[in-house]
Formats: structure tokens, C-alpha cells, sequence
């Protein structure tokens, strides 16, 4: 990596880092770090839920840390919400991540169903017919997130 290179990752890590952290005399900051946390957290935990449940069949582990992934979801975001004074409900990152999250509630659910329906075959059929599809809108809306959080920290701005 060239010293270049190197110069411009500093620069956009210390950005991201105050953006993130915001001014030390504000709670927002802290709101959005534990915020991105905690949605990066639920990132992890809903990929291998998915993925492991595709390749297993849907097991009880699998449910509690989808679970724990959808709680961490929703928890990160409203930390983020909060975080800023005037939140945008009409952009873009908003609609994809409300359809994102409803869909994750929706994913879980057919997750509940397919784990004490007595016909667990039929309902682990549709499961994992529409999990990719909900997994990747899921994506989508955190990876916007991320883009927004970027750009936002390279303009100099909480």
C-alpha cells in the first residue's frame, strides 16, 4: 500500500470515527456508534442464520439468532433515529430500510412458523423459497446505511 494510500485511509477512518462519535458534549454520537454497532451485529447474526438454516434445515439455534439479530435490528435503528435531530423520512435509505426491517419481521416469522407448525416441511419450503429475496432487500437497506453514514462522514458532518 503506497503512502498515498495509506494518507487517504487515515483521513476517511478519522472522518468516519468523528462522525460517528460526533461532538463529545452531544449524546447523538454515541447513539449512532451504538447504533451502527448494533445493526452491523444484526448483519452478522441474520447472515448465518440464513445461510446455515439453507444449508441445515432450520434449526432452534438458528431462530434465537435470527431473533437476536431482528432485536439488534431494531434496537441499533432506533438508536440512529434518535440520534438524528431531524430525521428524513421521505430518502431513499428510509423506505429501504423500513421495507428491510418489516421484512426481516416478516422473514422471522415464517422462521416461528416453520419451527412449531406440525407441517414444518411445507412451511421450511416457503421459508427458504423467500429468505435470499428478504435477506437481500435486508442488504440493501444496510449497505445504504453504510453509503449514507460514509458520505455524510466525508462531508464533515455528524
Amino acid at each position: 500500500m503506497g503512502r498515498t494510500t495509506h494518507s487517504g485511509m487515515v483521513v476517511l477512518l478519522s472522518s468516519m470515527t468523528a462522525a460517528l462519535l460526533g461532538h463529545p458534549h452531544t449524546k447523538g454520537g454515541s447513539r449512532l456508534l451504538l447504533g451502527v454497532i448494533s445493526v452491523t451485529l444484526a448483519l452478522f447474526l441474520y447472515t448465518y442464520s440464513v445461510f446455515n438454516a439453507r444449508r441445515h434445515g432450520l434449526q432452534l439455534r438458528h431462530l434465537a439468532t435470527f431473533g437476536t439479530g431482528l432485536a439488534a435490528d431494531i434496537w441499533g435503528t432506533s438508536r440512529m433515529i434518535f440520534a438524528n435531530p431531524h430525521p428524513q423520512w421521505a430518502s431513499p435509505h428510509a423506505w429501504i430500510g423500513i421495507a428491510g426491517v418489516l421484512g426481516m419481521g416478516y422473514h422471522f416469522y415464517l422462521a416461528l412458523r416453520a419451527a412449531v407448525s406440525g407441517r414444518a416441511g411445507s412451511a421450511n419450503r416457503i421459508f427458504h423459497r423467500v429468505s435470499l429475496i428478504i435477506y437481500t432487500l435486508w442488504v440493501i437497506a444496510w449497505l445504504s446505511g453504510a453509503a449514507l453514514g460514509m458520505a455524510t462522514a466525508m462531508r464533515g458532518h455528524p
